[in-house]
């Protein structure tokens, strides 16, 4: 205990530190504790390709528990530089959420160079999960929870925040007929958060896009396009 309080007060030379260590002293055991998981997380890391553990990790709970607490303490900013920096030579993630991000918009950035938009089917067989995180963008955008920065990238590569299908198109086209003849004019309700009013912004920023018959029925009822 004397050594140990010894080593926290920077008492022990560095070659005193090495002949305790030589006889099996750990004065340090938080230190090794810490470096024990390191050494766990490294062995997790040449298996899977990269540090982000589960936090339900079966074969090694407490690392997944580890993990978690690491990101926090650098979030918080309560874990040391030298700690830091074995994690960074690891490459170590530390916020996974907004790396998966940046990673499916990379992939959606591939999709739109090979298809010419950014329109990935929810079942989009040679990647299943594109089209999930797709749809989940356009909800998060619908229900105002996306970040400003993520809006600002996914704008700037004409991503589409609605999607109609035909039977859908048909049916917000019958819904503005008759909305017209109620109130004469196609501009729609003032409120922009009502299906109508999505579909009405939708098609004034795909003029130049829809086919010929949607643009001639809507030319026919006289379509506010501006």
């Amino acid at each position: 205990m004397h050594q140990r309080e010894n080593n926290k007060k920077g008492k022990l030379t560095v070659e005193r530190k090495r002949k305790l260590d030589d006889i099996g002293l750990d004065i340090d055991p938080h230190a090794s504790a810490w470096n024990k998981r390191l050494n766990e997380l490294k062995q997790f890391k040449s298996v899977h390709g990269h540090c982000n553990v589960p936090l339900r990790y079966d074969q090694n709970p407490a690392l997944g528990k580890w993990v978690i607490q690491l990101r926090d303490k650098k979030k918080k900013d309560t874990l040391c530089e030298e700690r830091v920096n074995k994690l960074n030579t690891l490459n170590f993630t530390w916020n996974p959420h907004s790396e998966l991000w940046d990673t499916q918009y990379e992939a959606l950035l591939e999709f739109k160079s090979k298809y010419g938009d950014c329109n990935v089917p929810q079942n989009f067989v040679q990647d299943p999960s594109l089209g999930k995180w797709v749809n989940r963008q356009r909800k998060r955008y619908n229900n105002g929870g996306m970040e400003q920065d993520k809006f600002n990238k996914l704008k700037k590569i004409d991503f589409q925040w609605t999607i109609f299908s035909r039977t859908e198109w048909i049916e917000r086209y019958n819904e503005l007929v008759l909305y017209k003849r109620k109130h004469n004019h196609s501009k729609g309700p003032v409120q922009n958060s009502t299906r109508l009013s999505n579909w009405i912004h939708d098609q004034r920023s795909r003029k130049n896009e829809l086919d010929k018959k949607r643009l001639k029925l809507l030319n026919e009822i006289r379509f506010a396009w501006k």
